[in-house]
């Protein structure tokens, strides 16, 4: 990473409203440079946490069964040439897993189904680094970890 990128990622991990590819710099700069960067002040509640409520309060029927819905860490890790990742979603859901680069960049889109699943991702022609991975329902990410690419 050059200095136009670290500026970059500087800049974009300011940036209010917050939305995904500025969590994503966030944590680039977090690991860069060790510091934190406060939540813009409308965003200051568990992001989590508003997720949920925002889809509890969308979904009145409770469809999301919360005892059933998770995202497991992918295996192995550090990552050679391919991955697997368990989830777990309730009946008559569907949602997707995408997979970001460090800037936010769509890598890709799986589309996942009711259940208790595993998925396979093939990742020998990426590059190695860091990407975060997500569990995202009706627009909503819900869950969100990391993966380390070492090809």
């Amino acid at each position: 990473m050059d200095s136009a990128d670290f500026v970059f990622v500087e800049d974009l991990a300011f940036q209010c409203p917050e939305y995904d590819a500025v969590y994503t710099a966030k944590s680039v700069y977090y690991m860069l440079t060790g510091m934190e960067i406060d939540d813009c002040p409308d965003n200051l509640e568990n992001r989590s946490m508003q997720i949920f409520s925002d889809i509890n309060d969308a979904n009145n029927d409770n469809k999301f069964d919360y005892p059933n819905l998770s995202l497991g860490d992918n295996f192995p890790e550090p990552v050679i040439d391919n991955t697997t990742i368990a989830y777990e979603l309730p009946e008559q859901t569907k949602g997707q897993i995408v997979v970001r680069d460090m800037l936010g960049q769509t890598i890709t889109t799986i589309d996942i189904s009711e259940g208790y699943n595993l998925i396979n991702i093939n990742t020998k022609d990426w590059k190695p680094g860091v990407y975060l991975y997500s569990m995202e329902l009706e627009g909503y990410q819900v869950f969100s970890k990391k993966m380390v690419i070492s090809n």
